[in-house]
C-alpha cells in the first residue's frame, strides 16, 4: 500500500524530530564543554591575579641577606668566628622593594655593606 499525503508528511516530521533532538543534544556537549574550558581558564586568571598582587609585584627577595633579614660576617681579621648581623639593606625583612634606584644600583649584586 503506498504512503499517503499523511504519512508523508508524518514521517517528515519525525526526521525533523531527530535532527531537532539530534542537534540540541549536540549544543549540550559542546555547552558542557565550553562550561569546562570556562572553569579552567577562570582558575587560571585567578592564578595570574594572586601572581600580580601588589606584595609579589613590588617586591624581590633581598640580594644582600638572601630573604633572611640578617647576613653572617666574620667576627675578627682572623676570619675564625663569625656572627650575625642586621641586613640594614633590607631592614631585617628580607625583601627590597623594586624601585629604580634598586635595579640600577650596581652593589645589589655584591655582598658588601
Amino acid at each position: 500500500m503506498p504512503d499517503t499525503t499523511f504519512d508523508q508528511e508524518r514521517k517528515s516530521y519525525r526526521n525533523r524530530d531527530k535532527l531537532t533532538i539530534e542537534h540540541v543534544r549536540s549544543l549540550e556537549k559542546q555547552i558542557q564543554n565550553l562550561l569546562k574550558d570556562k572553569a579552567i581558564l577562570q582558575d587560571q586568571l585567578n592564578i595570574l591575579k594572586k601572581d600580580r598582587s601588589v606584595d609579589n609585584v613590588n617586591k624581590i627577595i633581598c640580594p644582600r641577606c638572601m630573604g633572611n633579614g640578617y647576613r653572617m660576617i666574620w667576627k675578627d681579621a682572623e676570619q675564625k668566628e663569625k656572627i650575625a648581623i642586621d641586613c640594614t639593606y633590607c631592614k631585617n625583612q628580607g625583601e627590597v622593594e623594586i624601585t629604580p634606584e634598586t635595579v640600577n644600583n650596581q652593589d645589589i649584586v655584591t655582598d658588601t655593606e
